[in-house]
C-alpha cells in the first residue's frame, strides 16, 4: 500500500558507551533476510546520520519509512577497524515462526501483529514487530582449550593471538582479559562521548559557525604545520590585528557528526583559563569546518621530549614540576566545572616562547604540531588510560589524575609505559600490573615520588584530587615562567 511504513525487524540496545548494538534480528525482518546484518553489529549511521549517543527511540524514526524504500546502514563489526555500509529494503515483517526453544517476552502480543515501533521496559527499541529471542555468548576459562577460554565471540581469539596473550596469562587473569577485550571490541579504545554534564544544551546552542570564507579575515599559510587525527593545521595571521593563530581545517562529509563537533567546540569556548588553549572562532565554508585557535609556537611536550631524548638531554625535577603545575592548573579548572578531559598526555600539553603551558584537545581540539610516527599510527590507543577505564568499569575525574601520573613518567623517561606493546596487550598490562614503576626511582626526591604515588594509585578513591595536587610541596619547586621560556628556546636549538 502506498501509505504503509515498515522498519527492518531489529532490536537495538545501547551499551555503556552509548553505542547502539543489534541484539536481536527478527527472522522475518529485512535485516535478517538480507544476510548482511548480524547480532552484535554496532550501528554507526543511518542514511548518513551519525547515531552515536542517540537513544533507540530517537533512532526509530530514521529506521522506519515507506515500504519498498531503501535504507543505508553504516555498521561496525566486532573486532573490525573499518565500518561497512549495507543497503536494505524496508518491508513488512514476514510471518516466520520463532525458534521452538524461545520463550515469549512478557511484552509480546499473543500473535504477531503489524509492523510497529515500540520501547521495552529496559530502554531497548524494537524497530518493527516484536520478537523474542536473544543471542548471548557464555565465555568461560577453560584450561583444556587452546586459548584458555571457551565460548569466545568471533574475532576475540585472533585479538588474543595478536596481543601475544598466552594461555597461562588467560588462566591467571581471565576476568581482567575478558574485561579489556570487551572494552576494546565495544569501544575501540576511545573514551565515551561527552555527557550532558560536559557541555550544557545552552552552551552547545551558543556555538555558531560563521558562514564565510576565513581567508577574508585571515591570511592562511599554504603549507601545513601539523596533522591532527581529523584535520590539518595551518598558520594564519589576522589581517587587521596582525596576531598569529592556528587554524584547523576539517573536511566535512555526510557522515560527519556535527552535533558532536559543536559539543566539543562548546567545551573549548566555555573553558577560559590561563592553562587552556584559547578558542577564537569557527567558520563553515566550502564543505569544510575551520577552527581558529591560539597558536602555541613551542609545540607540544611530546616534541620537546623527543628532541631532548635524541640529544641525550633530560628534564630536571624542577622543570618537570613546572610542567606538572601547568597541567594540574588546567585539570583542576576543568574538574571544578564538573568536566573530565579524558585525554591527558604529552601530545595535548602545549608550550610557547613566553613560557606558557596550556592544555589542548577536548576530544576535538587537535594536535597543533606533527605527531611522532608511532603515536600518530596509534591514535586512540590506551597507554594513558586508568585501569578502571580499560576494564570497562564506571569512572570519574580520577582518570585524569592517573593520566597525569603517566605523563609524569613521560617527562622522566621520554615515553609512557607499554608504548611499544600491541594495544590490546597494553590494555591487559594496564589492567593487571598495578602502578607502573619508574626505571630509576632512586634518582628522584621523596617529594617527587610522593606526588607520583598520589597520581598512580590503582584505587581511584585513594588518588589525590587535582585541587590537592595543586597544594603539593612539589609544586613549590617549579621553575618560573621565564625559565620555561628558556627551556622552549633550548628545545628549538636542539630539534
Amino acid at each position: 500500500m502506498s501509505g504503509e511504513v515498515a522498519g527492518i525487524g531489529a532490536l537495538l540496545k545501547p551499551n555503556k558507551y552509548s553505542i547502539l548494538k543489534f541484539v536481536d534480528l527478527h527472522p522475518g525482518g529485512a535485516a535478517a533476510l538480507s544476510g548482511q546484518v548480524f547480532e552484535d553489529d554496532r550501528l554507526v549511521a543511518v542514511d548518513g546520520v551519525v547515531v552515536r549517543g542517540m537513544t533507540p527511540q530517537e533512532v526509530a524514526p530514521l529506521i522506519r519509512g515507506p515500504v519498498g524504500s531503501k535504507i543505508d546502514l553504516e555498521l561496525l563489526r566486532p573486532g573490525a577497524s573499518q565500518t561497512v555500509i549495507v543497503t536494505l529494503t524496508r518491508q513488512p515483517i514476514q510471518q516466520v515462526g520463532p525458534p521452538a526453544s524461545s520463550k515469549p517476552r512478557k511484552s509480546d502480543p499473543p500473535s504477531p501483529g503489524p509492523a510497529r515501533s515500540g520501547a521495552s521496559s529496559d530502554g531497548d527499541m524494537q524497530i518493527s514487530a516484536p520478537f523474542n529471542f536473544q543471542h548471548k555468548f557464555h565465555v568461560q576459562v577453560d584450561p583444556n582449550s587452546r586459548t584458555g577460554f571457551r565460548g569466545l565471540p568471533p574475532g576475540w581469539e585472533d585479538q588474543l593471538a595478536q596481543a601475544k596473550i598466552s594461555k597461562e596469562e588467560a588462566l591467571q587473569n581471565g576476568d581482567a582479559i575478558l574485561e579489556v577485550l570487551k572494552f576494546q571490541m565495544e569501544q575501540g579504545c576511545q573514551p565515551a562521548l561527552p555527557t550532558q554534564q560536559q557541555a550544557s544544551i545552552e552552551a552547545r546552542l551558543a556555538v555558531t559557525f560563521i558562514n564565510d570564507d576565513p581567508s577574508n579575515k585571515y591570511v592562511i599559510a599554504p603549507k601545513a604545520i601539523g596533522q591532527g587525527g581529523m584535520g590539518t593545521i595551518y598558520l594564519a595571521n589576522d589581517k587587521k590585528a596582525g596576531r598569529q593563530f592556528a587554524v584547523k581545517k576539517l573536511m566535512l562529509s555526510k557522515t560527519t557528526d556535527l552535533p558532536a563537533l559543536q559539543n566539543e567546540i562548546a567545551m573549548m569556548r566555555t573553558s577560559a583559563h590561563p592553562n587552556v588553549v584559547e578558542y577564537i572562532e569557527s567558520f563553515m565554508f566550502d564543505r569544510c569546518l575551520w577552527v581558529v585557535m591560539e597558536y602555541m609556537d613551542g609545540g607540544s611536550l611530546t616534541n620537546l621530549l623527543q628532541a631532548f631524548s635524541q640529544s641525550k638531554v633530560q628534564l630536571s625535577e624542577s622543570e618537570i614540576a613546572a610542567l606538572l603545575l601547568g597541567s594540574v592548573g588546567a585539570i583542576a579548572y576543568l574538574h571544578q566545572l564538573g568536566r573530565m578531559h579524558r585525554d591527558i598526555k604529552s601530545d595535548n600539553l602545549l608550550l610557547n616562547s613566553r613560557g606558557d603551558i596550556k592544555m589542548a584537545d577536548f576530544g576535538f581540539c587537535v594536535q597543533l604540531t606533527q605527531e611522532k610516527d608511532m603515536r600518530h599510527s596509534m591514535v586512540g590507543t590506551p597507554y594513558w588510560m586508568a585501569p578502571e577505564l580499560v576494564r570497562g568499569q564506571s569512572y570519574d575525574q580520577k582518570v585524569d589524575i592517573w593520566s597525569l601520573g603517566i605523563m609524569m613518567i613521560e617527562m622522566a623517561e621520554g615515553e609512557p609505559p607499554y608504548l611499544k606493546e600491541q594495544p590490546l596487550r597494553a590494555l591487559y598490562l594496564i589492567a593487571t600490573r598495578g602502578t607502573p614503576k619508574l626505571k630509576q626511582p632512586s634518582k628522584y626526591s621523596a617529594m617527587f615520588m610522593d606526588f607520583y604515588d598520589r597520581c598512580l594509585h590503582v584505587d581511584p578513591k585513594k588518588r589525590a584530587t587535582a585541587s590537592e595536587l595543586m597544594q603539593h610541596p612539589l609544586m613549590g619547586t617549579a621553575i618560573s615562567k621565564q625559565h620555561i621560556a628558556a627551556v622552549v628556546t633550548r628545545y628549538r636549538k636542539v630539534r
